[in-house]
């Protein structure tokens, strides 16, 4: 019978694919038992916890001590406050070297202040997993800070893919955490996050991973619950060239490792620098940054300027023509810019305004 059938595929599928879910966690004490419990009753026994606690000073580490106690399938890292790269390392190099039995494994992520949707593996999940893809990568949706209210998710073209270049654009509507990167991949090519990196490591470690890959699987099913939580780092970031600077350090690194493991010259990470350089100046003024140090920034970096006209494309073309013919004007069209935003900025926090906002970005009550 079919429910005969769905069975023997679950324990089939339970014997081959282990995933190791690695949450790194900071001072979430309010949000972590609620995405620990969003994994923990998934209705699939082949899934297991790593929480790498990175320094928490509110109580997040009582927690996470509690939960381990509480489940067998939950392992605890402690570790000074390192920042979130090095905890998500931490605990890549745990499930790597511990947990990892050489077979199809994956490894997902979860921020401790989300959570994955309820019964999410269902048969056709199971299968797909089973199928030993470098990454499977599911539905994201974006939340309000209560999870009460969502955006309707973006769709994915469903199917395998050949990994490489032209697989980034395929994944860049969703959050990192929406995909399952295969453990054999990250051990293969030491695919890890950049530590020198505060902002944008996520999608960074994405795009790696992306490149690298032999087969992506795209599926869509909603897996993961993105809460737009204003204390995290995404909306604490620095602007400018203190933002850009280390990611176009880490772009030059990926171009590197393309070259070492498939001699080849894709000119990924060149091709994001040529676009973002725009974006960096722009920001700089946006912010009221001095004219002087940005130009300070272009003097030492012309190998990142040449870069503009070989992979910017048109749009950089442009702007960069406008910067260096009318950098004065240029500066002050932007920082007219930043004094908007800044005005914009304060009518969206004042409390109607923030409540008819948020009922506008998130449309649809959550089930």
């Amino acid at each position: 019978t079919d429910r005969q059938t769905d069975r023997q595929t679950d324990r089939q599928t339970d014997r081959q694919t282990d995933i190791f879910v690695l949450v790194p966690v900071y001072n979430c004490k309010d949000y972590i038992e609620d995405a620990v419990k969003s994994v923990v009753e998934q209705h699939y026994e082949q899934i297991q916890i790593v929480l790498i606690n990175d320094g928490s000073t509110d109580g997040s580490e009582k927690i996470c001590n509690k939960l381990a106690e509480h489940y067998e399938k939950i392992h605890v890292i402690h570790q000074d406050n390192a920042g979130v790269s090095v905890a998500r390392n931490a605990g890549i190099e745990f499930v790597i070297s511990k947990l990892y039995k050489n077979n199809n494994s994956y490894i997902a992520f979860l921020d401790a202040d989300d959570q994955w949707c309820d019964t999410f593996f269902d048969t056709k999940v199971l299968e797909i997993l089973g199928e030993n893809h470098s990454l499977v990568g599911f539905q994201t949706i974006n939340c309000n800070c209560q999870l009460s209210r969502c955006r309707s998710a973006e769709p994915l073209i469903e199917g395998s893919h050949k990994g490489g270049k032209k697989s980034i654009e395929l994944y860049r509507s969703q959050q990192f955490t929406g995909m399952f990167y295969s453990c054999e991949l990250l051990q293969k090519y030491s695919l890890r996050f950049d530590c020198n990196m505060k902002y944008s490591e996520d999608r960074l470690f994405l795009m790696q991973c992306m490149t690298m890959a032999n087969k992506v699987f795209l599926h869509n099913k909603i897996l993961y619950k993105y809460r737009n939580n204003a204390a995290s780092a995404v909306h604490r970031r620095a602007y400018g060239i203190e933002y850009f600077d280390p990611m176009f350090n880490a772009y030059m690194e990926l171009d590197k490792k393309l070259q070492f493991y498939f001699n080849i010259d894709a000119g990924i990470g060149k091709g994001f620098i040529g676009w973002y350089i725009i974006d960096m100046v722009q920001e700089h003024y946006q912010h009221f940054g001095k004219k002087n140090t940005i130009e300070e920034w272009i003097k030492k970096h012309p190998e990142y300027v040449k870069l503009i006209l070989l992979y910017g494309g048109e749009r950089s073309s442009v702007m960069w023509n406008k910067i260096q013919v009318h950098p004065v004007q240029f500066q002050i069209k932007n920082m007219m810019i930043g004094c908007g935003k800044k005005v914009i900025i304060k009518i969206m926090k004042l409390k109607l305004v923030s409540k008819l906002i948020d009922n506008y970005r998130y449309p649809e009550f959550l089930k």
